[in-house]
């Protein structure tokens, strides 16, 4: 069994010209990372979860080796992790008259591996799809190829960055099923998105990122309980909007923290009609780690200004 991934402190920053007449090579440090610690034990799913623009994919080019740390401890050095860890990027654009085992071919080839390329193409799914032209090929069976190309040479582990973008339901489904299958045989996997529903019935922890920073690390059940993070229930009904709802389609809807037992008793007199947990978003999360309001939950980062954080636990 490879060794566990550990990233301590890790702070990373993009150059940004600050050039004059007289010093036109000047860089200044912009944006970026800043002092991340999380780890990736084999066989476990992470699920970074962020808004846009919260350095979700700086840090996963940090940690595939595509950008050197400035500052902290990774336990690879940069060359290992590319070796080490395959990176699939958010979006590829798979065009041309390429068959797709021609497409893996060249890739393997370009990084001197030896692969064995018809085990890679049934495991992704792909088989069916093997002399397919790349640019007929459906969005999912594009995100299958980006998969394939990111586990050529067996790395150990695999990051992911936003890998559901553009996926129908079913092709989710099917791409979570291949991804499970991948860590059930001992890969550690991590992987981005914006949507907290996409990942958390399948992730073991989830990291969250907002401005830079990382917020929390840990099982989403665990982040939600030592946030105060209570869970909420959607109700809708027909007729009259009582107390505390507002109009919805031909009826009212709402959210309570109440039992179901309770809502039964308060709402099945005035038109209560479904009942179902409400999908814990990125900025109840964001909300509650930094103290901040609805207004105040940027969705970019910014130079000056880095989260007021809290303490997970600690009191208000």
């Amino acid at each position: 069994m490879h060794e566990k991934f550990q990233m301590e402190n890790v702070t990373f920053r993009y150059p940004l010209p600050s050039s004059n007449f007289f010093t036109p090579w000047k860089k200044r440090l912009g944006p970026g990372i800043h002092q991340i610690s999380l780890e990736l034990s084999p066989g476990e799913i992470v699920g970074l979860i962020g808004p846009n623009g919260s350095g979700k994919t700086t840090l996963i080019r940090v940690i595939a080796g595509l950008y050197k740390e400035m500052e902290g401890e990774i336990n690879l050095n940069t060359t290992m992790r590319r070796g080490k860890i395959g990176f699939m990027p958010e979006q590829v654009r798979w065009e041309g008259k390429k068959t797709v085992f021609e497409q893996l071919k060249e890739i393997s080839h370009m990084q001197n591996i030896n692969t064995d390329l018809n085990k890679l193409v049934r495991l992704v799914g792909l088989k069916s799809q093997s002399n397919t032209m790349l640019k007929n090929l459906s969005q999912g069976m594009r995100q299958r190829l980006s998969l394939a190309c990111a586990l050529v040479g067996a790395p150990d582990y695999l990051v992911l960055d936003e890998p559901m973008n553009g996926l129908d339901p079913l092709a989710q489904k099917a791409f979570v099923n291949l991804i499970s299958q991948l860590a059930e045989n001992g890969m550690g996997i991590l992987i981005s998105s914006h949507r907290v529903q996409e990942l958390k019935h399948f992730c073991d922890k989830v990291a969250l990122m907002h401005q830079g920073q990382l917020l929390a690390f840990d099982t989403l059940e665990a982040i939600s309980e030592n946030l105060g993070i209570e869970a909420k229930t959607v109700i809708e009904g027909k007729g009259e909007p009582p107390e505390n709802t507002i109009p919805y389609l031909e009826g009212w809807r709402g959210e309570t923290e109440i039992s179901s037992k309770e809502i039964i008793e308060t709402y099945a007199s005035k038109g209560l009609k479904f009942i179902y947990p409400s999908p814990l978003d990125i900025a109840d999360l964001i909300k509650a780690a930094t103290g901040l309001d609805s207004e105040e939950v940027s969705m970019n980062i910014t130079l000056q200004s880095m989260v007021p954080r809290r303490e997970i636990g600690e009191d208000e």
